[in-house]
């Protein structure tokens, strides 16, 4: 396949209906209409994703799949940032800028290559690992098409022992033959999450490799391992299962929608693993998993003069399990221990990024009279429902209201300290 040609070929159609190219595709004999289609679509997937690679025609993407599956430019910097942390934290360097500068890291499970493409503007040198030879030498054609200088490509099964998933075209090597040549500081797998017979899994031991099988020997190689899981993994199974040198656990949103998890492993640490999350790009918070089990959860008075404001947390803030820290930490108050809405009296800077912030304007009880006169006063809202017996869309076609960009209704169980105001109510707000 003339790749130049390819090129051409995507840049003069990349807006162009890729069924009608496919129906086509005996204009072009000498186009893999195939690729050009999966790239085609690859970079409409890309846009927001990857920004910078979207629109460069010299890229190409062998299946719909890959792109679909691939990490996000703001998920692998956050890898990035969170690596670094760890380094500065150990190096005690008050410059953290280059500290990544002189350090070498391994990506086992390269995938498309985007984690792999980002470290390597951080880091040293990269080595990208994938078991599937078509998606490796797409990955090594890109990189050399972005200008990345220093990622060596290689196309290996990761061996953890287990057979499962190897093929002829690939070549089973241990973590020890794979790296004994690069010597990385920093290992990083994103193991494949879904079984022999296409079932979704998000055990440790279940995901291919198994890192807990392959997590020692890979201590022996790099002081770091750092593994992507499941965005429905369970923190408090994966600390367990990782042990006490899994030093942090970070959960990831963007666009408050959890997005991934992330386990540092450190071969010289022995403690409490620190769970961080990180929301949406725009704050974090960080606690252990003891400090959570001993904080109280603190629920409203019966007084509804302190019940100013409603704080909605972060997707990731609720992932990583942080319910009652944040009423200390923030003085706020729980709803009910399953709602995890929050009320307060007044709002500050230090909540900002971690929540979705509305003033209540009024509160109806949850019953028909309330519903009535809340849909005849504020017929305009967004709907939500939570620890209720009826959905979001059920709680909206009682209530008879159509969309609004200010006025958002709740429909929630409450369970006050005093027991009064105990029950189901709709709070009636307005986005700060």
């Amino acid at each position: 396949m003339d790749k130049e040609r390819l090129k051409e070929f995507i840049e003069t159609h990349i807006d162009d209906d890729t069924d009608r190219l496919l129906f086509q595709k005996s204009k072009w004999p000498d186009i893999d209409m195939g690729t050009a289609v999966s790239t085609i679509l690859g970079h409409r997937k890309l846009k927001a994703k990857v920004p910078s690679w979207y629109r460069n025609p010299a890229l190409i993407f062998p299946n719909s799949l890959c792109t679909e599956q691939c990490s996000s430019e703001f998920t692998a910097e956050a890898k990035v940032d969170s690596i670094r942390e760890l380094v500065v934290e150990d190096r005690g360097v008050t410059e953290s800028g280059g500290c990544l500068s002189g350090l070498k890291i391994a990506d086992l499970t390269g995938g498309l290559g985007v984690d792999s493409h980002v470290f390597s503007r951080h880091f040293k040198e990269v080595l990208y690992n994938e078991m599937n030879p078509v998606l490796a030498e797409a990955a090594k054609h890109n990189f050399k098409a972005l200008g990345c200088g220093n990622i060596t490509v290689r196309s290996n099964m990761v061996c953890d022992g287990n057979a499962e998933g190897a093929s002829a075209d690939c070549n089973p090597a241990s973590p020890a033959e794979l790296l004994q040549d690069f010597g990385p500081d920093i290992i990083y797998l994103d193991p494949a999450r879904r079984s022999s017979d296409g079932k979704k899994v998000f055990r440790l031991e279940d995901c291919r490799p198994d890192i807990l099988k392959l997590k020692d020997s890979l201590l022996q190689i790099a002081r770091y391992i750092a593994v992507k899981l499941s965005p429905m993994a369970d923190i408090g199974v994966v600390a367990e299962a990782l042990g006490r040198q899994c030093r942090r656990i970070d959960v990831v949103s963007a666009a408050n929608e959890c997005k991934e998890i992330v386990a540092y492993v450190d071969r010289e640490y022995d403690g409490e693993c620190t769970v961080c999350a990180k929301c949406s790009g725009k704050g974090e918070f960080t606690f252990t998993r003891n400090e959570e089990e001993e904080a109280c959860a603190a629920l409203p008075s019966g007084d509804r003069t302190g019940w100013k404001y409603l704080l909605e947390p972060d997707r990731a803030l609720m992932k990583a399990g942080a319910y009652k820290l944040i009423c200390s930490r923030f003085g706020l108050a729980m709803l009910d221990r399953s709602t995890h809405y929050y009320v307060s009296d007044g709002i500050d800077g230090s909540t900002d990024g971690l929540f979705r912030k509305f003033r209540i304007i009024r509160i109806f009880p949850l019953d028909k009279s309330g519903i009535k006169a809340a849909c005849r006063e504020f017929p305009q809202a967004e709907v939500t429902a939570r620890n209720l017996p009826i959905s979001s869309d059920e709680l909206r076609k009682r209530l008879k209201v159509t969309a609004s960009d200010r006025i958002h209704m709740f429909g929630l169980k409450v369970s006050s300290a005093s027991g009064t105001d105990s029950g189901n109510l709709l709070f009636v707000t307005e986005r700060t």
